[in-house]
């Protein structure tokens, strides 16, 4: 019976440590990645429910940042329905939360003013926030296969084109239909450059890693939507 009793604290007290430790190596950002569901379409124009303004995740938001402005669109967001917002939405509908608040930042007025681009924008910088390491990872694996030691030179903007073309084609450069945009865009301009051709061999200067920064970032984000490994090139 003593042994019994034994066994049981034993057991109950490395349970407790055990949940204290998984506990410390929870990152704090817990918080701020629930607070991103208070953003969601069903949740952003709610009519009942809806969460308050000083709910959102302002962790994420930057230093210089209008409140004021952010909290009265805020509160005029919240007299829209999904068909203000765009006629294809629906009460019950999936909607992906980029495409809502892009289709938020796009709504103009009579005077064609957008009357909530700065909380269009403040919602899809947080939108942009990975809730894993798992996107980061599968860049810095693609990269490595990119960038072998036979091409230890390759730049950072040659980088970023062969990532985002290994990416975009997601089947084949064969099958691959590109968009009207992207017919558009091949005009005499395309072959034009502001850089000079001496340097085209060099690394832009840049004033910080600021610039660089950004581009890592947004070679990231090309692998956040449903991406899966291709071996086209």
């Amino acid at each position: 019976m003593r042994n019994s009793q034994w066994s049981v604290k034993g057991n109950t007290k490395f349970l407790i440590t055990l949940t204290h430790q998984l506990l410390e190596k929870l990152p704090n950002n817990v918080t701020t990645i629930q607070e991103l569901r208070l953003i969601a379409p069903n949740s952003a124009i709610a009519s009942v429910g809806r969460p308050r303004f000083e709910q959102l995740p302002f962790d994420l938001a930057v230093p210089d940042i209008d409140i004021d402005k952010l909290e009265a669109q805020w509160r005029s967001l919240g007299t829209l329905t999904l068909k203000d917002i765009n006629p294809e939405f629906s009460d019950g509908m999936e909607i992906d939360s980029v495409k809502f608040w892009g289709n938020v930042r796009q709504l103009s007025n009579a005077i064609g003013e957008t009357p909530y681009e700065q909380l269009a924008d403040f919602c899809l910088k947080a939108l942009t926030l990975p809730v894993s390491n798992a996107v980061v990872e599968r860049v810095f694996s693609i990269m490595n296969a990119v960038k072998t030691r036979a091409r230890n030179k390759m730049q950072l903007e040659i980088l970023q084109c062969i990532i985002r073309i290994r990416e975009v084609l997601k089947s084949c450069c064969i099958d691959f239909q590109p968009s009207h945009d992207m017919l558009m865009r091949f005009t005499s301009q395309m072959y034009e450059s502001t850089r000079n051709p001496k340097d085209l061999g060099t690394p832009r200067q840049t004033s910080n890693s600021t610039a660089e920064g950004e581009d890592l970032l947004e070679m990231i984000t090309l692998f956040d939507n449903d991406n899966e490994s291709h071996d086209c090139l």
